[in-house]
């Protein structure tokens, strides 16, 4: 008979057990933290810049939409005069009257007394500009009276302010011939 005089069987090998030590995830976490941080931080500024180019473009089309239809009526107008900052001409038997006021244009049709806003309430129009200039063709008795029209505008987003800058020449279809 054979008798081990340990009966007890150690087990002493340096194998771990599955998991991860207390600095492991303090480092892990940190890590993700400092990653998922920068990332979401990223996405906010992403977003900022994305609402602000969506803001642009929103007053941008406004503008482009007015200014169109005041080309659109000069284009077909007559007797197209510009006093005190007020372009006034006629379509027909109709006339129309355009003014800067209150940070928007506004449009009379028939009198002065009844403007109605053309643009949205969420542009600011800093200036509205009428340079009207008589050019002279090629033949000696037909001039061509041209009109200049820029509009200026101001986007303000959080704490960024962006100029918007737009501007149309544009010459009645109906010739001015002198005699």
């Amino acid at each position: 008979m054979i008798r081990k005089k340990n009966n007890i069987v150690k087990n002493c090998s340096a194998t771990r057990s599955s998991g991860f030590t207390l600095v492991e995830m303090i480092v892990a976490v940190g890590i993700f933290l400092i990653v998922a941080f920068t990332i979401t931080g990223t996405f906010v500024v992403a977003l900022d810049a994305y609402r602000k180019a969506q803001q642009v473009n929103q007053i941008t089309e406004n503008i482009n939409y007015v200014l169109n239809r005041l080309a659109i009526n000069v284009r077909e107008g007559t007797d197209i005069q510009i006093n005190n900052d007020v372009l006034s001409l006629k379509i027909g038997a109709i006339d129309y009257f355009y003014r800067l006021s209150d940070g928007a244009i506004e449009e009379s049709v028939g009198d002065q007394n009844n403007y109605k806003k053309l643009t949205s309430d969420k542009v600011k129009i800093m200036s509205l500009e009428f340079e009207q200039q008589s050019v002279q063709t090629e033949r000696p008795a037909v001039k061509v009276d041209l009109l200049t029209i820029r509009i200026h505008s101001q986007v303000a987003f959080r704490q960024t302010t962006t100029d918007i800058d737009i501007q149309t020449t544009v010459f009645p279809r109906q010739l001015i011939v002198t005699k």
